[in-house]
């Protein structure tokens, strides 16, 4: 294995390390939630505040790495994401967690866009590139939740389980060979020092973003309404399986390349009924406590938000920025969690008012109605065809 093999390989570590650190905690939101009497909304925040950490740093710091490089950048999202899980193991705490969640915004923020950047870098191909971060995002995503899951089945830890530890070590070994990869020191943006600066925008692009969105809102309805979700139906740390069906879902449907659209157009319609799909789902096994039901309600939301909707954004996205690729797949990522954070907030709070079952019917109806304007939109406005790349 030659030294630039190695090099994208550690990047692409940095990925799974940072992913699969922001969702451990997930199965054991309930538990956390118990010390201290949150209801549904009391659990979103800690969704919410993962989000007030996110936003911001995507907004203004998002990127930085096009002026200080690739290296400190995703350095800076690894220690981002090792803090509060090492923060966790000594202290398992709901504040602690809460306060936790916003440094795991902050480190998925600064980290999946100069990390997408800089393997790009490495392997000289955006397309390939842009599959090989979607795809690595959406399986670590699911595997912190999942190695939890395991952990707390094994009869581990309480609420610090040995996957923290895990999560921890990983972290800071990736810390440490990221030192050996090549590049990564020099910025590449060419506009001088000031590295707060807003996401761009590449044009051809505005309504991939928007309806990637859309599909994030979906999955954050759901794993918001997850733990409490799966409880009622008898699988009390079901949601860390939920988790990893929702984002192994989205990554099988990458690694299948008949189900990926080479029209990016088609991915938006894809999506989109994988999308209604999954709100209708899960809201039948919300009423009827189905663990079943909710996780096909999982599997459809994964297979638009991470699969369909999700590479067909970041392809084009990564494939039209130019020089400026971690601001490009900012911006993207950006709008994402907005459309995965403020849905979800918003549904929490009406669970408490008007039960979780009016609230998820609510949520059906208003996204089928946002993605048949988008839809229309889209076939009023033809958008450029961008083939998604091949794994390899």
């Amino acid at each position: 294995m030659n030294r630039d093999t190695r090099g994208w390989m550690v990047v692409l570590l940095s990925i799974v390390a940072v992913g699969s650190a922001v969702n451990l905690q997930m199965p054991l939101y309930p538990q956390y939630a118990a010390t201290a009497d949150f209801g549904y909304t009391g659990r979103s925040l800690l969704f919410a505040a993962y989000i007030l950490g996110l936003v911001p740093t995507l907004a203004f710091a998002g990127g930085a790495s096009d002026v200080l490089g690739r290296r400190p950048v995703v350095l800076a999202a690894i220690l981002c994401a090792a803090g509060p899980t090492l923060a966790l193991i000594i202290w398992p705490d709901v504040y602690v967690l809460l306060g936790g969640r916003l440094f795991h915004g902050m480190a998925v923020a600064l980290g999946l866009g100069a990390a997408t950047a800089w393997l790009t870098e490495r392997l000289g191909d955006p397309l390939r590139a842009a599959w090989w971060s979607s795809f690595t995002t959406a399986a670590a995503f699911g595997g912190g939740g999942l190695i939890t899951t395991i952990a707390v089945a094994t009869g581990g830890g309480g609420l610090a389980p040995w996957s923290y530890h895990l999560g921890f070590v990983l972290l800071v070994l990736v810390g440490v060979l990221l030192w050996r990869v090549p590049g990564g020191t020099g910025g590449s943006g060419g506009t001088g020092g000031r590295w707060l600066r807003l996401p761009t925008f590449p044009p051809g692009t505005r309504l991939f973003t928007l309806g990637n969105a859309l599909s994030w809102s979906v999955s954050g309805t759901i794993l918001a309404a997850g733990p409490a979700a799966f409880a009622a139906a008898g699988m009390p740390t079901g949601a860390g399986i939920g988790v990893f069906v929702l984002c192994g879902t989205g990554a099988f449907v990458q690694l299948m390349p008949r189900l990926r659209p080479s029209d990016p157009r088609r991915g938006v319609l894809y999506g989109a009924l994988c999308s209604t799909s999954a709100l209708v789902l899960f809201d039948l096994g919300v009423r009827a406590s189905n663990p079943v039901l909710l996780l096909c309600g999982c599997a459809c939301a994964g297979a638009a938000g991470f699969g369909f909707m999700y590479l067909a954004g970041l392809t084009a996205v990564n494939a039209a920025a130019g020089d400026r690729r971690a601001a490009a797949v900012s911006g993207y990522l950006l709008w994402s969690y907005v459309g995965f954070g403020g849905p979800c907030l918003l549904v929490g709070w009406l669970s408490d008012r008007f039960g979780e079952v009016t609230a998820l019917t609510w949520s059906a109806v208003v996204v089928a109605l946002a993605f048949s304007i988008l839809l229309l939109v889209i076939r009023a406005r033809p958008t450029p065809v961008v083939a998604a790349a091949p794994p390899g």
